[in-house]
């Protein structure tokens, strides 16, 4: 089997996932409202925003985040 080796060619974004949550746009002292999604659990609402600031704690150890459980959704603070 033969390969060829180009040369020049841009390596794609990573970025081929549209991100769910909007965490790295928002600015401190910003907030968010998850709202809830119609015929789904709100725990697996909880749970997916709770998990997925978890995960951003431990990639950006600096950032501060803090959500309250509302009855339109789950609003998310940038506390740093």
């Amino acid at each position: 089997m033969q390969h060829r080796f180009e040369e020049n060619i841009p390596i794609p974004s990573n970025n081929h996932r549209a991100r769910k949550y909007p965490w790295s746009v928002m600015q401190v002292l910003q907030s968010t409202l998850i709202a809830w999604v119609p015929g789904q659990d709100h725990r697996k609402t909880i749970t997916q925003v709770n998990s997925s600031l978890g995960q951003l704690r431990r990639v950006r150890p600096g950032t501060k985040w803090t959500y309250r459980v509302l009855p339109e959704g789950v609003r998310v603070w940038r506390l740093a």
